[in-house]
């Protein structure tokens, strides 16, 4: 692991020059690489993953670091959702401005029925980090997760720099999620396809913010009824069913 004495210019010039370089990246994948290529030589991990979400909070894409396609499918589709969902990386943590959360598991110091001797331990793994990237509305948009294997441990005291230098790459992940008007003009753009009136684009611009059909309500001064009325004229449009389903076909783009 590659150390840096606290309180030395050289730990803090790393710190700035991490941030100058994951600041360079122009896009969330590349970003989220310029991260982990970053990390690995900060904190010596042997292997990583990203989950990459979009504003519903589905999985859109990842990317893998020397871990197996096969685990993060099975990962996704069943350990994440077992033992009432204690080792799943999607619960919700809410956001603290001046400090990004990471969480750090010993895997020898912790138990569980199937996770671990099914799905940890066979993999030889140690240890493991998390930490999440969020966009300005506070919802999850990356998730990374670190493994240590059992030849190379890890403490969470090795992590502390981890605290410093995960809020500025957080603000920097907004950057890729930012609303501004350049984006909903593109976003309108992307929509004429639907046919969709003025007002049902006001209703889908809020739904996009996470706003609920009865604040659109009170937002737009319309009644509840006909806001759900112009929800259902847009489900029908966009030939979807949910409001989920409807939030992952309006910000594809994003």
């Amino acid at each position: 692991m590659k150390q840096y004495p606290a309180d030395t210019a050289a730990y803090w010039k790393r710190l700035y020059d991490i941030t100058l370089l994951c600041g360079a990246e122009n896009n969330p994948k590349s970003f989220a690489i310029q991260v982990l290529t970053q990390l690995k030589e900060l904190c010596g991990f042997d292997e990583a993953l990203v989950y990459f979400l979009d504003a519903s909070g589905k999985v859109q894409s990842q990317y893998l670091l020397d871990v197996k396609e096969s685990y993060s499918d099975i990962y996704l589709k069943y350990y994440a959702n077992i033992e009432g969902k204690q080792f799943s990386c999607f619960r919700k943590i809410e956001e603290n401005p001046c400090q990004t959360n990471f969480h750090f598991r010993d895997w020898n110091n912790e138990h569980s029925s199937e996770f671990i001797p099914d799905f940890i331990h066979p993999r030889g793994i140690r240890c493991s980090c998390g930490f999440a990237f969020y966009d300005a509305r506070g919802k999850y948009r990356m998730i990374f997760a670190l493994d240590w294997m059992i030849g190379n441990p890890c403490c969470r005291d090795d992590l502390h720099v981890l605290t410093l230098l995960l809020p500025q790459l957080n603000n920097l992940a907004k950057n890729f999620y930012y609303d501004g008007p350049r984006q909903r003009f593109n976003r309108h753009n992307e929509w004429a396809k639907y046919a969709l009136t003025r007002r049902e684009i006001e209703v889908v611009d809020l739904l996009c913010q996470g706003i609920s059909p009865s604040n659109i309500s009170r937002a737009l001064h319309i009644s509840p009824s006909t806001t759900n009325k112009h929800i259902a004229h847009i489900y029908e449009k966009m030939n979807v069913s949910s409001q989920q389903e409807l939030l992952v076909r309006l910000l594809n783009q994003l």
